[in-house]
């Protein structure tokens, strides 16, 4: 009996090599999508323009804080000048008047110095509340002679055990005072007198000057 022989249907086999023509046949070789692209560029792109702002800001607010201070430094600045400006306009308006007064009032030497020189004579102890100036005249013979007398007041605090003392010196160092000798006539203690209220030893000093000195004290006959 014949066996009938069936031929079995060859499995296709691809191509050793791809067709190309068939697209769908090709297989998917994209690395990465065009998708993952716009995720990609959706996602950092605002992540870059958040942190831009941010930096932005952050430049903003320092630039902010700097501005704010020099605000301050400027108002404070201002009133500084307008605080000098007025020390300087007062200054000049107090030394015209001492200049008028060398001029014409007390042409010894300038009363710039002669303040300056009394105010080194005054120890820390003390404290000067007034210092008077005027100008006069004596007859000396058939002379006028200029005189200017000055007095000084001022107190000393009482608890201190030195403060005759101090008054005493102060009225020697002016005695004393190479710019006033050449024109001295006498410098003493008019007055010395106990505040109890305020606890303090009050004084003033008498200096009186002329262009002669002391010799201006004696009347020729």
């Amino acid at each position: 009996m014949k066996i009938p022989l069936k031929k079995t249907k060859k499995e296709a086999v691809a191509p050793w090599h791809q067709d190309f023509r068939n697209t769908e046949s090709l297989p998917d070789i994209k690395v990465i999508r065009t998708r993952f692209f716009v995720n990609v560029v959706s996602v950092v792109l605002p992540l870059i323009v958040g942190i831009l702002w941010i930096q932005n800001e952050l430049s903003l607010g320092v630039l902010r804080g700097d501005i704010a201070e020099l605000e301050v430094t400027k108002v404070s600045m201002n009133t500084s000048n307008q605080a000098l400006v007025a020390l300087s306009r007062d200054f000049i308006m107090e030394s015209a008047k001492i200049e008028s007064l060398d001029d014409y009032y007390f042409n010894l030497f300038p009363v710039s110095d002669y303040m300056v020189v009394l105010s080194e004579k005054v120890p820390e102890e003390m404290i000067i509340s007034s210092v008077e100036l005027k100008k006069g005249n004596r007859i000396n013979g058939n002379e006028v002679i200029d005189i200017w007398e000055s007095q000084i007041s001022g107190y000393v605090a009482q608890s201190s055990q030195e403060s005759i003392t101090f008054v005493n010196d102060l009225v020697e160092d002016i005695e004393q005072e190479e710019l006033f000798t050449p024109y001295l006539e006498q410098a003493f203690l008019e007055n010395l007198s106990r505040d109890q209220a305020s606890d303090t030893l009050n004084f003033t000093v008498s200096i009186t000057m002329s262009d002669t000195g002391k010799n201006a004290g004696e009347v020729t006959q």
